[in-house]
C-alpha cells in the first residue's frame, strides 16, 4: 500500500521533485491543485481585510500557512484573485516555506522588496521555479515566433513580474519583447 503523503512530506523537495511526484515536469501551465491534493493542503481564498485593520503593521496580507498535524491549509487573499495570477504566486510561496524551513505556520505580508531576507527571496524563487519550470519555459519560448513577456506569464497564469524575475534569475533577456518595460 502506497503511503499518502502530507505537508510534512514537502520538507527538502525541490520544485523539481515536486513537478516529478505529481507527474507535472511538462505541464503548463502548472496545476496546484494537483500538489495541494497530493500533500493533503487546503487552499482558501479570504477576506483579509478585516484581520488588516486590526494590525499595527501597515502592511496587505498575501497569505498564511496554517498547520496541524498532518493537516495543512494556505490562505490567500480572495483580492488576489480578482487580479490575475497572484494568488497562484502566494499558494507557491507557502509551498516554499514547507520545502525550505519546514515552517508551517506563517503569515505573508507584502514587504518593500529591498527588506525581503533571506528565506523570503528563497521562497520567491522556489515558487518562481514551480510555477514557470525552466525546461517548460524554454519549449514555450522556442515555439512562439515573437515571444513577449505578457504572453509568456500568460501561458504559464503568472503575472508579469514574476516572469521577469524569472527570466531574470534563468538571464532569458534576449528576443523576449517587453522584458525591460
Amino acid at each position: 500500500m502506497l503511503k499518502s503523503l502530507t505537508v510534512k512530506d514537502l520538507y527538502g523537495l525541490t520544485a523539481s521533485e515536486i513537478l516529478e511526484i505529481t507527474n507535472q515536469e511538462t505541464a503548463v501551465p502548472v496545476d496546484l491543485k494537483k500538489i495541494l491534493e497530493k500533500f493533503n493542503i487546503s487552499a482558501v481564498s479570504m477576506d483579509f481585510s478585516e484581520l488588516e485593520s486590526y494590525s499595527e503593521i501597515d502592511r496587505k496580507i498575501l497569505g498564511a500557512l496554517i498547520c496541524r498535524n498532518d493537516n495543512a491549509a494556505i490562505f490567500y487573499n480572495s483580492k488576489d484573485q480578482k487580479d490575475g495570477h497572484r494568488y497562484r504566486f502566494t499558494i507557491a510561496h507557502e509551498i516554499a516555506h514547507c520545502c525550505i524551513t519546514n515552517e508551517c505556520n506563517h503569515i505573508e505580508f507584502r514587504h518593500d522588496p529591498s527588506f525581503l531576507d533571506e528565506t523570503e527571496i528563497a521562497a520567491n524563487t522556489f515558487a518562481g521555479e514551480l510555477l514557470i519550470p525552466s525546461n517548460s519555459l524554454y519549449d514555450v519560448i522556442n515555439k512562439l515566433i515573437l515571444p513577449t513577456i505578457e504572453v509568456l506569464a500568460d501561458v504559464f497564469e503568472v503575472s508579469v513580474n514574476v516572469m521577469r524575475e524569472r527570466l531574470n534569475c534563468l538571464n532569458i533577456k534576449h528576443n523576449i519583447l517587453g522584458y525591460n518595460c
